[in-house]
């Protein structure tokens, strides 16, 4: 009888109103996150599926075979559009008309046909605009297997070849990626997948390092509070303003000693992905660098600056929570909103481009502070330098607003009268 009073005491002192709102917001969190990645996935899946009986066609060969590959493949149901002029105009036009990638037929294609042995290579013309997910989703290497396909059929048809893995596979890609105006032999899904690994890990970092300076500051101050340490300290010949400064400052010094030993590191750390792709993967590396989608030392300056700056919202915003917390307990369901203001850009941020979506959509992702150095990397890897400027405006601004409001909070009365425990509220009251 005595453990089940015991055991419902417990169940009680932890199952409190915080920790039940927590766990609402959270599965509240994964519903929307869910409908939209649902809608989103669903969005990018049906335009895979138009765009696979749509091509963008540049037949430079003007030959008979050519023109014989084209004809059954528009009488297969397949709608071509036809495009002339050098890669990058041509890969241009494509997209203005709607198509995420081009074909070009080259010169000498049909002889090369003729003669057997090799397969011919056909241009595919890609481009990479984002770092998101969906971004890099193409179902360009469909289009060669369509003309590969078409092709094959008719050279069955004709006869005359002894080579059967020939006539199987008469084509094969040869594919160039585009960024902007800059362009490797390189396969787009190739360079896609590094591209995601340099785009995952920051957000990684970012997410730990605001977990960990949140945590250790609510807790720090709750306990202070509880213990009635912060009410002796700032009662002491000392202003209170220094008292936060002092804080402030002591937690800066180490969110930016944790900024430059994990940018250090993730430096690092590209460097011997790419160095090793370089070596294993054709080029890679090289590639990457000549497209411009590695981190220079003054990109690592600035994504490390915006960095510190998000760590310092978070120190902010914890300071305050921590304040209202009238123990370590209640401390830790205190970081939830702060947890919320973490997740919810870094889970879209991992799977979408936030410059691709609609205009009501970007512009509350981009309010949330975090989302800013979330998509920091990004930013400055594909030139989107006035959004990330824009942003590093946008959080030095929120910052300074946090700043004023913790110091009016600590030149208050109410740093002792204000609390985040509902629950207790009501049982004092009762009482």
């Amino acid at each position: 009888m005595k453990f089940f009073s015991l055991f419902k005491k417990e169940v009680r002192e932890m199952l409190t109103f915080q920790t039940i709102l927590s766990l609402v917001f959270g599965v509240l969190l994964f519903i929307v996150l869910g409908s939209v990645m649902k809608g989103v996935q669903e969005d990018a899946s049906n335009q895979m599926l138009e765009g696979m009986g749509k091509l963008a066609i540049s037949d430079q060969d003007q030959s008979a075979l050519s023109q014989q590959v084209l004809q059954q493949m528009r009488d297969q149901g397949y709608q071509i559009e036809l495009l002339e002029g050098s890669d990058d105009e041509i890969l241009r036009a494509a997209q203005e008309k709607g198509y995420q990638s081009a074909l070009v037929i080259p010169e000498g294609f049909e002889q090369g046909i003729e003669k057997g042995g090799e397969p011919q290579k056909i241009r595919l013309l890609n481009e990479i605009k984002g770092g998101g997910m969906t971004s890099l989703m193409s179902g360009a290497e469909g289009s060669v297997e369509a003309i590969n396909d078409t092709l094959s059929a008719i050279l069955i048809e004709e006869g005359g070849y002894e080579d059967a893995a020939f006539v199987r596979n008469p084509v094969v890609a040869d594919e160039f990626t585009y960024v902007g105006d800059k362009s490797v032999n390189v396969s787009a899904s190739v360079l896609s997948g590094l591209i995601m690994m340099q785009g995952i890990f920051i957000p990684i970092i970012v997410f730990i390092l605001v977990m960990f300076a949140s945590q250790m500051t609510v807790s720090a101050i709750a306990n202070e509070k509880a213990d009635k340490t912060l009410e002796t300290l700032l009662c002491a010949p000392v202003s209170r303003f220094s008292v936060l400064g002092a804080k402030m400052l002591a937690a800066a010094l180490v969110a930016l000693l944790q900024a430059v030993v994990f940018m250090f590191g993730f430096r690092f750390y590209m460097g011997g992905m790419t160095a090793g792709a370089m070596e294993g993967a054709s080029g890679i590396g090289t590639a990457l660098n000549t497209l411009g989608l590695t981190l220079g030392p003054a990109d690592y300056l600035l994504v490390g600056l915006q960095m510190f700056l998000t760590i310092m919202i978070a120190l902010c915003l914890s300071t305050m929570l921590g304040a209202m917390a009238n123990d370590v307990k209640s401390a830790q369901t205190a970081v939830m909103p702060i947890m919320l203001l973490i997740m919810v850009p870094y889970f879209f941020t991992l799977f979408l481009d936030v410059n691709t979506l609609s205009g009501v959509g970007k512009y509350l992702l981009y309010a949330i502070p975090f989302t800013h150095t979330f998509t920091a990397a990004n930013n400055v890897m594909f030139g989107n330098y006035t959004v990330f400027l824009g942003g590093l405006a946008y959080q030095a601004v929120f910052f300074a607003v946090l700043m004023f409001l913790t110091v009016k909070l600590f030149n208050s009365d109410k740093l002792f009268t204000m609390q985040l425990n509902f629950g207790k509220k009501k049982k004092v009251a009762a009482e």
